[in-house]
């Protein structure tokens, strides 16, 4: 069964849009405000570029296997062990970049962006909300360790599916201020802490010896 319930609404389109700004804001997912105790003066940044969910091998033919669980089970593991290297106490910020080639097709017709077809372990539409749920997990983790800045980086496989991710996590934490999202298209993203400077790129558009003169050319301050 379907229950519904109609409102008359204004004509005037200032207000209809009012009204279902509030519908929508209340709808947002509600953060505890969560006082973090790190007194630390580090960044710590956690990349795990390439691991390319959806992507399918089977051992006896490729030597390993690799499918959607494995992919999860190593994501999780590897944020776990770069953990436990370091004194949490003394991370005042997480740098997160998520993407270069985190999906491993960029459609439904299982093909990278370019149109490469590829092996997949999955539906695309599935392989997008499962990679969306282990990320909004992760870094929910992450931010009551310190707050997260999550820098979306482009791939050549999955440059439209992060973006889209992209977009889903910076609604998802828009209230939430322990967590920032870099979902700019741009090729190159750019990030400052302290007098440090980092650029990431996934390197498919670039030579790579003039990563250097590229970043004082974009990034002269």
């Amino acid at each position: 069964s379907v229950f519904c319930t109609l409102r008359k609404v204004d004509t005037d389109p200032k207000k209809q849009k009012e009204l279902l700004l509030k519908e929508l804001r209340a709808e947002l997912p509600v953060f505890p405000t969560i006082k973090l105790h790190n007194k630390g003066k580090y960044a710590y940044e956690i990349n795990i570029p390439d691991v390319h969910f959806g992507k399918m091998s089977w051992g006896e033919e490729s030597g390993e296997d690799y499918d959607l669980k494995i992919a999860e089970k190593r994501y999780t593991d590897a944020i776990a062990e770069l953990l436990s290297y370091v004194d949490l106490s003394q991370v005042e910020k997480i740098i997160f970049p998520i993407g270069n080639d985190m999906i491993n097709i960029d459609s439904r017709k299982n093909e990278t962006f370019a149109g490469t077809k590829q092996d997949s372990d999955s539906r695309f539409f599935k392989i997008v909300r499962i990679v969306k749920e282990i990320l909004i997990k992760s870094i929910n983790s992450l931010s009551l360790i310190a707050p997260v800045d999550v820098v979306v980086i482009s791939g050549n496989h999955d440059p439209e599916s992060m973006f889209m991710i992209g977009e889903i996590l910076d609604a998802y934490y828009t209230t939430n201020k322990n967590v920032s999202v870099d979902n700019s298209p741009k090729q190159r993203k750019y990030y400052q802490y302290g007098l440090n400077g980092f650029q990431y790129t996934h390197g498919n558009e670039e030579n790579h010896k003039d990563l250097g003169l590229i970043f004082a050319t974009e990034q002269k301050k």
